[in-house]
């Protein structure tokens, strides 16, 4: 597994655990050592879609993740931490955008079946957990939310 470090001038770092799911450990130091005086994690659930398990561009075994991402989901939900989602979003206008020239599939349509989150994972969110929509591969809004959180009160 690899691990990706994002660092902030506060003395936050970010480390980043690329598995299937995305698990954000925010790690405060003190300012003297490489102390850890505090730690957060939070649970990214990125575009586990529909469309992307069983719909357009579904795939053969897809849908076996489902299991092991919902109990991922419940581990962090029982230690108090964070669980947030992205969704994978387009519209009508699909065909004509610049992703949708180069992978003419249409997929995850706002509204759409293909849309929503698969399975015991969609079963998992919960009414007030934060979810992410984006039309392109990254969400700027998830990582300036990650950036802005007061992260450091569990």
């Amino acid at each position: 597994m690899s691990t990706i470090r994002f660092k902030f001038g506060d003395n936050r770092t970010f480390l980043i655990d690329a598995a299937g799911i995305l698990q954000v450990s925010m790690v405060k130091y003190s300012h003297n050592s490489n102390e850890v005086i505090n730690m957060k994690n939070l649970l990214v659930v990125v575009d586990y879609q529909k469309d992307f398990v069983d719909g357009a561009l579904g795939f053969p075994g897809a849908e076996a993740l489902d299991q092991a991402i919902a109990a991922r989901i419940s581990q962090y939900r029982a230690c108090g931490d964070e669980v947030v989602f992205t969704l994978d979003t387009h519209h009508g206008d699909y065909v004509i955008t610049q992703e949708g020239k180069k992978l003419p599939v249409v997929h995850c349509i706002e509204g759409s079946e293909g849309h929503k989150l698969y399975g015991k994972t969609a079963e998992a969110r919960l009414p007030g957990d934060k979810v992410f929509t984006k039309n392109t591969f990254g969400s700027s809004q998830l990582f300036e939310y990650l950036y802005r959180l007061p992260a450091f009160g569990k």
